[in-house]
C-alpha cells in the first residue's frame, strides 16, 4: 500500500479579536485584541490589523504501511525552501493544506492554505529529520500561522470546510482518494460549532 496520507479537522475556534502583526514588528499592540505575531502575515495568510478568524487544527495520519521519509529540509530543495520567519527556517513550497469555505449551495466563501515547517510524528521524526511514521501523525494547531480562515465579513449560517492534504501530490501515496475531509459547521456569532 505505501504512504497514505489522510486529513483530520477539528477543535474548531473563533476568534473576533485576532490582530496579525508581522514577526519583526516593534509596534505597540492596541489594547483588547489577541495578538497574532507567528509568520502568518509572512505568509499572506493576513493582512495587518484586526481580523475575525476561524481556527482549527489539522491532523495528517499515515494510514498506509510505509513510513513517509521525508529528511532534512536544506537536502530537499525539491520540497522545501528558505524562509526565515519560520521557526526552523524553512517551509514547503507547495502548501500542505488547502482550505475552502463554502456555503450550503456550494458557493466558495474563502479560502486558505498552509506551507509546513516541520512535518513529523513524534515518535520517529523531527523537525531536522522529517517524515510520518505508520499508524502515526502530524499535527498543528491553532497556535501555528495560517491555521485558520479569514471571516471578517462571514454571516452567521451552516457552511461547509473542506481540507485537503497534500493536493500538489508533492509526496508520493498509493492512494490520493482519501486526501480531502469536509466538516459541516454552524457559525453563530462568536461561536462556532460542528454540526452533523
Amino acid at each position: 500500500m505505501g504512504v497514505n496520507l489522510k486529513p483530520e479537522l477539528e477543535q474548531f475556534r473563533i476568534r473576533s479579536n485576532a490582530y496579525f502583526v508581522r514577526k519583526d514588528s516593534t509596534d505597540p499592540i492596541p489594547p483588547g485584541v489577541f495578538p497574532i505575531k507567528n509568520g502568518s502575515v509572512e505568509e499572506g495568510c493576513g493582512c495587518p490589523g484586526r481580523h475575525k478568524i476561524l481556527q482549527f487544527v489539522t491532523v495528517a495520519h499515515n494510514i498506509g504501511d510505509e513510513n513517509l521519509v521525508i529528511g532534512r529540509p536544506e537536502d530537499r530543495p525539491d520540497i522545501y525552501e528558505r524562509a526565515d520567519h519560520m521557526p526552523n527556517g524553512w517551509r514547503t513550497k507547495e502548501p500542505l493544506y488547502k482550505y475552502t469555505l463554502t456555503d450550503e449551495s456550494g458557493k466558495t466563501i474563502t479560502t486558505g492554505s498552509k506551507r509546513a515547517w516541520c512535518i513529523l510524528s513524534h515518535s520517529t521524526f523531527t523537525c531536522a529529520n522529517q517524515g510520518i511514521a505508520v499508524g502515526d501523525h502530524d499535527e498543528y494547531g491553532t497556535d501555528q500561522n495560517c491555521q485558520f480562515l479569514l471571516i471578517d465579513e462571514i454571516n452567521d449560517g451552516t457552511y461547509l470546510i473542506e481540507v485537503i492534504i497534500n493536493s500538489s501530490k508533492v509526496f508520493n501515496e498509493d492512494n490520493y482518494d482519501d486526501n480531502k475531509v469536509i466538516k459541516k459547521i454552524k457559525i453563530q456569532g462568536n461561536i462556532v460549532m460542528e454540526v452533523p
